[in-house]
């Protein structure tokens, strides 16, 4: 058994030993409003996580890279054991999330085997800030040690992603700069300005938060590329493409400032698509995925701003995220319309009950 194996067969007896805890009837506090939530988004989150592995195990031809995500496949599907003996517990209902239903396995691959690390590391980057913030919200021991698996799970699967990543090359790491060698302060109002005049080289802030979402950017548009191509519905596919139309504005406009800055630039990942129309996802999950995307686009925009001193970079995430939001409230009233939208629980409507 090698070391990998090893340290999944210990994450998986942990699940185990923690599936079994969940089972003795305790008297623990009710939930809060931040571990009910932090459950059930866990849940629908990991469902799809794991499908897309699933999928890409069953076509996965690269012998370094299959192995790692065997390991993934069976990781997530232990963990959403477990989230669903938790949530029973609690007497919360389990989601659907994405199921089997969602996947067509025998279709042919959409997908390289090349697009498989920058998601996994894209993946990997999202999860570890949920369950963190997740077991920091959470008050019971429980919660706070279930959480903390997922965490300790996600960690060893990130030093995964990274020995990949140097094994093959991809995805490019963020630029290397020389580096200062006394601290300095700001004396002038200029560090501020953008628009006009001398604009001053990108902190190091500002140059991870644009390097990033380049990256971001190149993952969504090459997914919804793919996913535009094999969408059944209509409008489900105009959507679609209406996000890749948006990704590859932000990638073009966020890789110019590189340029100008003389950065390396991340790659676009569009030749990672293959020519197929047939579908092997459903159309549910691709538009649950496409909104999943969004919402993080929305995350990632938001936190560049706060970060970003220049004015004309903050103007651009200020414009960025208003677009992104009106395609994610779109995005939202299609799901919607579908009746494919899970509601997460709410809290009492004191009004109604008043009234009654």
């Amino acid at each position: 058994m090698n070391q990998t194996q090893q340290e999944t067969q210990n994450s998986r007896s942990s699940y185990e030993m923690l599936l079994n805890d969940t089972q003795e009837k305790t008297q623990e506090p009710s939930l809060t409003s931040a571990e009910t939530g932090a459950l059930w988004q866990a849940y629908i989150s990991e469902s799809l996580v794991h499908h897309i592995f699933v999928y890409f195990s069953k076509h996965m031809e690269d012998p370094i890279i299959k192995p790692t995500l065997i390991n993934l496949v069976d990781a997530t599907k232990d963990f959403l054991s477990l989230a669903e003996s938790v949530l029973t517990k609690e007497g919360m209902p389990v989601p659907r999330g994405i199921t089997s239903e969602d996947i067509n396995l025998n279709a042919p691959r959409l997908f390289s085997d090349n697009l498989f690390i920058p998601l996994l590391k894209a993946m990997g980057r999202v999860s570890l800030q949920f369950f963190s913030l997740s077991y920091m919200d959470s008050s019971r021991k429980d919660l706070r040690e279930f959480f903390r698996d997922g965490l300790d799970r996600l960690v060893m699967h990130n030093q995964q992603a990274a020995e990949l990543m140097q094994v093959k090359g991809t995805p490019v790491p963020p630029p290397y700069i020389p580096m200062n060698d006394k601290i300095d302060f700001v004396k002038e109002p200029n560090f501020l300005t953008g628009f006009f005049g001398n604009k001053r080289p990108l902190s190091v802030l500002e140059l991870n938060n644009i390097f990033f979402n380049v990256q971001s950017n190149a993952l969504g548009k090459a997914l919804l590329l793919g996913y535009s191509q094999v969408a059944q519905s209509k409008e489900i596919k105009q959507f679609l493409l209406k996000g890749k139309k948006l990704s590859n504005k932000y990638f073009t406009d966020l890789t110019k400032i590189l340029l100008q800055e003389n950065i390396t630039v991340p790659p676009s990942y569009d030749a990672e698509v293959s020519d197929s129309t047939e579908p092997p996802f459903s159309d549910r999950m691709m538009l649950f995925h496409c909104n999943f995307i969004t919402s993080l686009g929305l995350q990632s925009y938001g936190m560049a701003l706060s970060t970003s001193p220049r004015h004309d970079l903050a103007a651009m995430y200020a414009r960025m995220m208003a677009e992104v939001g009106a395609y994610a409230d779109e995005g939202a009233k299609l799901i919607i319309k579908y009746q494919w939208m899970e509601q997460p629980p709410l809290a009492p409507d004191r009004d109604k009950l008043a009234s009654h």
